[in-house]
């Protein structure tokens, strides 16, 4: 419990969307395709909100710093399970 009071005490809302909405930032919706237009889609959110399932990953895991201020259209080569796998930027949003 004292836990999750000291977390709730530090906790920020953030209610808007960057100056530059084209960028990858924290609250960022992000699709990514590979070479055979095969889609994957992360939500960069805070250590206490990540889903594997849903595709939420933390502002601190390896693929949301490898895309943070990255571009639509920009390439990105990520790590997975069964080796580094090249990725397009195909979209951003902000919801």
């Amino acid at each position: 419990m004292r836990y999750l009071s000291k977390r709730v005490e530090s906790l920020t809302v953030v209610e808007q969307t960057p100056d530059d909405p084209s960028r990858v930032f924290f609250g960022a919706t992000v699709e990514l395709r590979d070479d055979d237009d095969a889609a994957v889609t992360y939500r960069i959110v805070g250590a206490d909100e990540t889903d594997a399932r849903t595709g939420w990953i933390s502002v601190h895991s390896p693929v949301a710093r490898l895309l943070i201020g990255r571009h639509q259209g920009d390439s990105v080569t990520l790590p997975r399970p069964g080796g580094a796998q090249t990725f397009e930027i195909f979209t951003i949003t902000y919801a």
